[in-house]
């Protein structure tokens, strides 16, 4: 919850995922930074960490994560090339967009859209990184995705998810 994330030691956790939390309790957003620059790995999506419930002011994330904004949402059709791969984007089921368009402002973009543009960046805080997530992922990107920056940040997986057909992530 929101409540306990604010509390959380900065120093506990190696890896965050922060997925489309437009609006976030008093503490959040400062507690993010502060896991970021003591070392943790954070993902953070569009649509996320906009404003904070203290005063309704908007946060300064684009700042952080060294990108700018095009205030465009990525047009239809276009595919996640990310790490030697290629992946499908998804419609949002609540944004109804697959993404916003930005630009590296300081970040070094680690995946683009097929159209060139960038879609996941990564930004060296502190000891820490924040990636940020433009566009939409498929579960198998977010599986990619995680998966990578988990083993980065030296965490274990307790189980190995696997299937035969690369179609459908399984459930």
């Amino acid at each position: 919850s929101c409540r306990s994330f604010a509390k959380a030691d900065p120093e506990r956790y190696r890896l965050v995922v922060i997925p489309y939390a437009s609006l976030v309790r008093k503490g959040v957003w400062e507690n993010l930074q502060k896991m970021v620059e003591a070392g943790a790995t954070a993902v953070v999506t569009f649509d996320s960490l906009d404003w904070s419930d203290d005063g309704y002011e908007p946060l300064p994330l684009a700042q952080f994560a060294g990108i700018r904004t095009e205030k465009e949402a990525l047009p239809a059709g276009l595919k996640l090339q990310f790490d030697g791969r290629e992946f499908s984007l998804e419609k949002g089921d609540y944004c109804g967009k697959y993404g916003e368009k930005i630009a590296a402002d300081g970040a070094e973009v680690i995946g683009r859209c097929s159209d060139g543009s960038p879609a996941i960046t990564m930004k060296q805080i502190g000891r820490g990184k924040l990636y940020y997530v433009a566009a939409r992922l498929d579960l198998c990107a977010a599986d990619a995705l995680i998966r990578k920056l988990g083993a980065e940040a030296g965490l274990k997986k307790p189980v190995e998810v696997a299937f035969r057909e690369n179609k459908e992530f399984p459930y």
